[in-house]
């Protein structure tokens, strides 16, 4: 469960004008948590449904909220139920779908869904991950550069550990990426991508691992989704 006081739908990421993103700004984000009291439900209500593995889309949607001053909270695992006070229901769902419209992204708002329809850009790298640092390969780093490190080091076991069956994936053979953009906290528009990078390993040549995720915040914030693919 995640938790948004007084506008926080934090716990994972629109058209503003000025005005508004001014005007709203105190409102604080959503973050994880849990509300005490029982009766909370009572006094709350679900508007909109979203990704549970789009980091970029809930840390959106917490700050689009926030910045119209609208508290939130978040709950659920595979996808996510955004809970607003009953008495900012209609004005939230309002700004959701206004926002969804303009900036697309995978969103269910009573009646109405939305889907990305992000670009999707390959780039074919066939290095080792070190290597691919060093070469800098991908115009789009550090964003994507994080990314690789993070799945290589999911997918490959720490010193003394061993895995049974699966080969050691060794080299980046591609990336592929779609540019996102997303509402910070402070009301400014700013890039993250989705991705998907395929390991091969050189021990095994027909072997790859999908692993897909995205990446925002200049890097420093990267989700892991998962994947799979063929050990042989």
């Amino acid at each position: 469960m995640a938790v948004l006081s007084a506008g926080m739908l934090a716990a994972f990421p629109a058209m503003l004008g000025g005005a508004n993103a001014q005007a709203s700004a105190t409102a604080p984000r959503m973050q994880l948590g849990v509300p005490q009291e029982n009766t909370w439900l009572d006094d709350w209500t679900s508007i909109a449904v979203i990704s549970g593995a789009d980091g970029i889309a809930l840390t959106h949607v917490s700050n689009l909220l926030s910045l119209h001053g609208i508290g939130a909270m978040s709950m659920g695992s595979l996808s996510y139920g955004v809970f607003v006070e009953n008495i900012n229901a209609n004005r939230a769902k309002r700004v959701l779908i206004d926002d969804a419209t303009k900036n697309p992204y995978w969103l269910h708002v009573g009646d109405k869904s939305f889907d990305r329809a992000d670009k999707t850009i390959t780039v074919q790298i066939n290095r080792t991950p070190d290597e691919y640092g060093r070469i800098k390969t991908d115009p789009r780093d550090p964003f994507i550069e994080r990314a690789v490190r993070e799945v290589y080091m999911s997918l490959n076991p720490k010193p003394g550990e061993t895995t049974q069956g699966e080969p050691k994936w060794d080299f980046v053979k591609y990336i592929e990426t779609a540019k996102r953009r997303y509402l910070d906290e402070r009301g400014h528009w700013n890039a993250g991508y989705d991705f998907t990078v395929q390991f091969g390993a050189t021990e095994s040549k027909g072997a790859y691992y999908d692993y897909r995720g995205c990446v925002w915040d200049e890097g420093k914030e990267c989700q892991l989704s998962g994947g799979g693919g063929s050990y042989r």
